[in-house]
C-alpha cells in the first residue's frame, strides 16, 4: 500500500496483513465554469435550470455552503486539484502556472492505479499552466474562447476516454465552460420572456460589448442577462444529464463516485460589477458542490466547507493514505460528525483586487489589503451580504481577523509559485472576450 511521506510524497510500501484493500472506485470530477450556486434548482432556484444536476444532488451528499478558495479560474482549480490555497501556489494577478512540485490528486491516483484523464475547456486550467500533471489523456481540443459551444462535445470527449477504459478504474476530470460569458440562448432550454425585452442586451455578446452597456444598464437589461445564463447552465446541465445517461447505460453509474462543482460565481451588478475574479463576495465564491458516494446515503450539509476539501475526502473515502501537507480536510459526513467544532474556510483574490474573506460558521469577514476596509456579515440573516457589522461588532472583527492573519502566514510560509505565462496577442484578445484584463 502507497504509504504518506513527511514530505508528501509516497512510499510503495505493501498492504498490512489483514488490512481490507482499498476500494477501487471510477471517479468522475464535473467542473462547471462560473456557476453560481443559487442558479440550481437543489439550491432552491425557481427555474428550472438544472434538471439533470437536481437528480444528482437527490442522491448525493449537498453541501450547501460550499466555498471556492478564488472567485477565477486558475487559482479556484489549482486549489481543487492541489489541496493548497492560491497564496501558497503563487498564484495572484499574473499569467502564474502550476508549479511542478505540487501533488495534484490525479497524479496520486495515476500512481496508486487509476487510468486518469481530463477533458477542458478554458485557457485559465490548461496544459499552458501545467494542469495535465498526472494526467493519461489530456484534451484541450474544447479551448475554443467565448464564441465556442462546446459543452456536448465535452461529454463526448469524456464518454470516449470511459469507454476506452473499461474494466479498469479511472478518474475523469470534465470542465464545462458554457455558463461563461458570452451568455447564449440555447434552443430547447429556453426560459419566457415575460418583460417583452426590447433592449441592447442580445445573446453572444462578448464582454467588452457589455462593459460599453454598464453605464446605461437598467433592472430589465440586469433580468435578460440571468435569463440568458439560465439558459447556458440549462444547456450544461442537459450535456451532464448525457455524461451520467452514459455511465448508467455502460453500468457503471451505481459504483462510480460523482463529484459536481464549479469554480466561482457570477455577479450580477449586486455589488455594481458584472463577471467575476475581483470580490470574494458570495454571489462569486458560493458554489455548487455535491458528491455522490456509493453506499453513503443522500444527505444535505449545512456546514461550511472548502473545495480544498475535495482532494483529501475523495481519498479518504478510497481508503487511500492522505498526502501530509494539504490545507483541506475530509469532509464524509462521519469525519464531520466527529470533528467537532467549527472549521474556518477562507477565500482570496489579487486579480483587479486584493481581497481576502474567512467564514467561521456564520459569520464572514472580508479585508480589502488596498483600501484597509474590513467588513463583517452575519451570512445566516444576511446572505446577500447588505449589513455591514463590523462597527458593531468589533471583538468578532479582531477573532476573525486573528484567524485570517494566522491562516495567511501558514499559506505564505509555504509558497511555490509556477513559472508566469507568456500570452501571444491572439490569446490576450481571447481572454479579454471573456473579461479577463490585466
Amino acid at each position: 500500500m502507497f504509504l504518506a511521506c513527511s514530505d508528501g510524497g509516497e512510499g510503495t510500501g505493501p498492504f498490512e496483513p489483514g488490512a481490507a484493500p482499498p476500494r477501487r472506485s471510477n471517479i468522475i470530477l464535473i467542473v462547471i465554469d462560473t456557476l453560481r450556486a443559487d442558479h440550481l434548482g437543489a439550491y432552491g432556484y425557481a427555474r428550472k435550470t438544472s434538471p439533470n444536476i437536481d437528480a444528482l444532488a437527490a442522491q448525493s451528499l449537498v453541501y450547501e455552503r460550499a466555498i471556492s478558495p478564488a472567485p477565477w479560474t486558475t487559482p479556484a482549480i489549482g486549489a481543487l486539484l492541489t489541496s493548497l490555497y492560491p497564496t501558497t501556489l503563487g498564484i495572484d494577478d499574473r499569467q502564474s502556472s502550476l508549479a511542478e512540485e505540487h501533488l495534484l490528486l490525479s497524479e496520486v491516483l495515476q500512481r496508486r492505479g487509476w487510468a486518469t484523464g481530463a477533458v477542458i475547456s478554458h485557457h485559465f486550467c490548461s496544459s499552458r499552466w501545467n494542469f495535465d500533471q498526472g494526467f493519461d489523456a489530456f484534451d484541450e481540443s474544447n479551448v475554443q474562447g467565448h464564441r465556442a459551444v462546446t459543452s456536448p462535445a465535452v461529454t463526448d470527449r469524456g464518454l470516449e476516454f470511459i469507454t476506452a477504459r473499461e474494466g479498469e478504474p479511472f478518474f475523469l476530470w470534465l470542465h464545462y465552460f458554457d455558463p461563461h460569458v458570452a451568455y447564449v440562448e440555447h434552443e430547447g432550454h429556453t426560459f419566457p420572456d415575460e418583460g417583452a425585452y426590447r433592449g441592447p442586451i442580445a445573446s453572444g455578446q462578448d464582454f467588452k460589448t457589455l462593459l460599453a452597456i454598464k453605464p446605461s444598464i437598467t433592472t430589465a437589461d440586469l433580468g435578460e442577462l440571468r435569463r440568458l445564463y439560465d439558459s447556458d447552465i440549462a444547456f450544461t446541465d442537459h450535456a451532464v444529464g448525457r455524461l451520467l445517461e452514459g455511465l448508467k447505460t455502460r453500468g457503471l453509474y451505481d459504483d462510480a463516485v460523482v463529484i459536481l462543482t464549479a469554480d466561482h460565481g457570477e455577479e450580477f451588478f449586486e455589488r455594481g460589477g458584472l463577471g467575476h475574479a475581483k470580490t470574494v463576495h458570495q454571489e462569486l465564491i458560493h458554489v455548487p458542490l455535491m458528491i455522490k458516494l456509493p453506499g453513503v446515503e443522500p444527505r444535505r450539509i449545512t456546514e461550511p466547507v472548502s473545495l480544498v476539501d475535495i482532494y483529501p475526502t475523495i481519498l479518504e473515502f478510497l481508503d487511500e493514505p492522505v498526502p501530509d501537507g494539504l490545507a483541506g480536510r475530509s469532509i464524509l459526513p462521519e469525519a464531520l460528525d466527529t470533528a467537532g467544532g467549527r472549521h474556518p474556510v477562507f477565500s482570496e483574490t489579487r486579480r483587479g483586487n486584493d481581497m481576502r474573506a474567512v467564514i467561521d460558521g456564520d459569520v464572514k469577514l472580508l479585508v480589502n489589503r488596498r483600501t484597509g476596509r474590513s467588513e463583517f456579515y452575519r451570512l445566516d440573516s444576511d446572505p446577500a451580504e447588505r449589513h455591514d457589522l463590523a462597527a458593531r461588532e468589533p471583538e468578532e472583527v479582531a477573532r476573525l481577523r486573528s484567524l485570517m492573519d494566522t491562516w495567511v502566514r501558514r499559506s505564505e510560509a509555504r509558497v511555490r509559485p509556477g513559472a508566469d505565462v507568456t500570452l501571444s496577442p491572439e490569446e490576450r484578445e481571447q481572454l479579454e472576450a471573456l473579461g479577463y484584463r490585466e
